[in-house]
């Protein structure tokens, strides 16, 4: 499945696509709706080792250390 995503975004509007089939999967929405924040932490470690791979260990410092942010206080 994950070599399979590079092919299926392969342009911009295809990723975008891609993006928006994603979060609109049922147990996603309903995630997101409930007030949790498992989406969010999901989405941080994805980024930060995406970024970590691609060599910008600053970038993915950045979104490990996001994770120590607390949604539930806005």
């Amino acid at each position: 499945m994950v070599s399979l995503a590079p092919r299926l975004a392969s342009t911009p509007l295809r990723a975008t696509a891609l993006v928006l089939l994603a979060l609109g999967f049922h147990p996603i929405v309903r995630t997101m709706f409930g007030g949790q924040n498992t989406v969010i932490t999901w989405s941080l470690v994805t980024l930060s080792l995406w970024a970590i791979q691609k060599g910008r260990p600053i970038l993915g410092g950045i979104l490990l250390g996001a994770l120590s942010y607390k949604p539930q206080y806005l």
